[in-house]
């Protein structure tokens, strides 16, 4: 269960630093920061949700995943407006 969740936080850091590319505010530090903080964050709360009896993971499984399409709706809209300019330009010639 661990992995599975750190994995997640893992694509939600990568997802999110190639949204921040595009926004033109990616940070090395914070991508760095952010990769292994959320990862140790969430196995942290599976940890504590395993000895509490809890299914806290889910609460992180949400939050990643939520994260993660936003992110990707980010990245989608910008290569939809990449490939409507360049069609659009190619027409006009």
């Amino acid at each position: 269960m661990y992995v599975s969740v750190a994995i997640l936080a893992i694509l939600d850091t990568i997802f999110g630093a190639i949204a921040s590319k595009i926004k033109g505010r990616f940070d090395f530090k914070v991508f760095i920061s952010g990769f292994f903080g959320n990862a140790l964050l969430t196995m942290m709360l599976v940890y504590l949700g395993i000895k509490l009896n809890l299914d806290i993971h889910i609460a992180a499984v949400v939050v990643f995943v939520s994260r993660m399409f936003n992110n990707l709706s980010i990245i989608r809209r910008y290569y939809i407006d990449k490939l409507y300019i360049n069609k659009n330009e190619t027409g006009k010639k």
